[in-house]
This record gives structure tokens, sequence and C-alpha cells, in this order.
């Protein structure tokens, strides 16, 4: 990730809802309006060469992508780092993600030819690793396309999931040929609600170091 100007990232973070039966319980809780269909919401981390480093399958369809982070173990993880004075490692998220000082998000309608042009520019090309990954993990374990539903409970279908990400790392770590990305993904960016607090001060100030570091020509 460093080719593309982004020193101290170490992984892009998104969701994709993978599709599954109505479930007996809880059903409400698992439909996606936005996609008229029950879902998973899951979420994943992985590096440059779609590895992934983190996949949390868990959470209904209903649930947004920045509830999912907020109670993630890689956030606390990451808080804990920045807490202790490491200060020089992030993610890249998409814009329905809160901006945090180690979670750097995109500028909307940046100045063109501006430096924080440039930024988003890179922080989107180098974020497509996480669509390449979902596109490739659904192209590889076909039950999870986004035309096929999983007739399964909720905790199996999470299972199922979780078992095709083990065997994609697998694969990576074997060398095995990925098959090709298919760009087949439902995915749709939800509006957060505005929620400007101390986390996002500090990670506006982490943004601007970084784009004043690499993007100012």
């Amino acid at each position: 990730m460093e080719a593309r100007g982004f020193q101290g990232v170490i992984g892009c973070i998104d969701c994709t809802h993978i599709r599954i039966k109505k479930p007996s319980a809880r059903e409400e809780a698992y439909y996606n309006h936005h996609y008229r269909s029950h879902s998973l919401n899951v979420q994943a981390i992985c590096d440059h060469d779609l590895r992934i480093l983190s996949l949390s399958a868990r959470f209904p369809g209903s649930v947004h992508d920045q509830f999912i982070w907020n109670t993630s173990t890689t956030r606390e993880i990451m808080q804990a780092m920045y807490d202790e004075g490491i200060r020089n490692t992030w993610l890249l998220g998409d814009s329905g993600y809160a901006l945090q000082p180690y979670l750097l998000t995109p500028i909307r309608q940046a100045a063109p030819n501006s430096p924080e042009e440039r930024y988003t520019n890179c922080h989107c090309q180098t974020r497509n690793c996480v669509e390449r990954l979902f596109g490739v993990l659904k192209n590889t374990w076909r039950c999870l396309h986004r035309e096929i539903v999983l007739h399964y409970t909720p905790e199996a279908a999470a299972r199922i999931i979780i078992s095709c990400a083990v065997l994609h790392n697998l694969m990576i770590t074997h060398r095995q040929e990925l098959p090709p990305y298919e760009d087949q993904d439902m995915e749709f960016i939800e509006e957060r609600q505005p929620n400007v607090n101390e986390d996002e001060f500090a990670g506006e100030n982490a943004r601007r170091l970084v784009i004043q570091q690499f993007f100012t020509f």
C-alpha cells in the first residue's frame, strides 16, 4: 500500500451483505430495506494482497457498518495503540465510517487539483482492495454470491461465511490462483448521522498530517 503513497496503512475495511433465508426469530432485524431481502452484514479488513486480516459475520443486515466497527476487537486494539502513542498506523474506510485518528476516510467534494483531492483519489484507489476481496470471495464460493440465498439459520450462515474466509486465506498462503474479480457486490454507503466528537477532531488532525506529509507537492 505504500506504493500508492500511503505509508502506515495496514489494511482496508468495509462491509458486504450476504443473503440468508427469513429467520424464525428477530426477522425484522435481518431485513435490509435497501435490498429488500434478509441478510448478514459482514465486515472485513484485508491487506493489498486480499488477505483477510479480520472478519465479523455475526450482525444482522439492518445493522450499520459503524456499529459493527464500534463493537469490534480490532477497534479496541487500534484505540489502545493510539493511546500508547503509536499514531502512524491506519486503516482506510469509506465515508460510511466515522473519521478517527486510526481510521481515515475520504474527503467529499475536495477542491480540484488540491492535496485533499490527491489524498482522496489515492485513498479510493488503495481501498479498492477490500471491494475486490468481496468480489473474489463471492466468485470463488458461489454460495456467497449476491443472487444466492443461504438457507440456514443466521448462526449457521455465519459459520459458512467464516469457513469460506479461512479457505480464501489458505489459497493465498499456498499461492493458489484466485478467480478473477467479479464486480457483483451489492453495496451502498449509508449516511451517518452527524456526530462530531473528540475522536473525529483527532481524526481530522491525523488526516491533515497525512495530507501534508504525502500529498502536498
